[in-house]
């Protein structure tokens, strides 16, 4: 029997134990250090930042689970499912089935600024939310920055909206605006029901509507809140390329 052996072998593991621990408390040390992540507008993450990934909006898969499980895989914006404005703002039902969050489904990111950003905002209005960044316990997949100029941001949610009017835009963007980062318009869904109910692509042929549906959210809720819109490409160009609509 080799007793030095096994004396030599148990030393062995102990060490590793111990060198683990270390480890572990080191890494934790380094975590703690992090400065707090930007919150940025969606506008300033996609044109300052390189290679933003984002979660487009997809019917009954991207839901809370699937958003947060993305978000592990550094997807920086999310988005919601389409969420029909008119039900959303007057049945609390639907607020219920349509819509849940956390506190950890955006993720924190380390990214990269652009050399040359992408385009320059005409719009001097600071970026403003109603939503309150709260205790979780996301952390960056390493806690080094890659490169000397990496910045620590956090991830975005964007709450995509499907409406025939300005007045339910806006009443539904109230009443999500503290749990989300900004708004996206459906002016793309080309489904026949959506197309006879005036929403999705049925906006594309109605620019006017879709001015006001951003001027009277706005108004409501601050010209530095962020609104999108989602477009798609119109068979008959001049519905594409209208200023308006875009």
């Amino acid at each position: 029997m080799s007793y030095a052996n096994d004396n030599e072998a148990s030393s062995s593991k102990t060490y590793d134990i111990a060198k683990t621990y270390t480890d572990d408390e080191h890494e934790e040390s380094s975590f703690a250090d992090l400065p707090e992540p930007l919150v940025l507008s969606p506008a300033d993450l996609l044109a300052n930042y390189e290679t933003i990934n984002v979660l487009a909006p997809l019917v009954r898969c991207s839901k809370l689970p699937f958003r947060h499980l993305t978000s592990l895989y550094e997807t920086h914006i999310t988005h919601t499912p389409m969420i029909l404005a008119e039900e959303f703002s007057r049945s609390q039902t639907a607020r219920i089935s349509d819509f849940s969050t956390s506190v950890n489904e955006r993720g924190v990111f380390w990214v990269e600024p652009r050399k040359t950003p992408l385009g320059q905002s005409s719009s001097t209005t600071p970026h403003r939310t109603y939503q309150t960044p709260k205790t979780h316990n996301r952390l960056p997949p390493t806690a080094q920055p890659p490169t000397k100029d990496s910045q620590l941001v956090r991830g975005l949610l964007l709450a995509q909206f499907a409406s025939p009017n300005s007045a339910s835009l806006a009443d539904a963007a109230e009443l999500i605006a503290p749990y989300i980062d900004g708004l996206d318009i459906n002016c793309g869904c080309p489904q026949k029901w959506a197309f006879h109910e005036g929403i999705g692509c049925a906006l594309l042929r109605k620019p006017e509507l879709v001015a006001d549906m951003i001027r009277v959210t706005k108004d409501r809720m601050g010209w530095g809140w962020p609104v999108s819109i989602k477009i798609r490409i119109d068979p008959e160009e001049q519905y594409v390329i209208h200023p308006t609509a875009i």
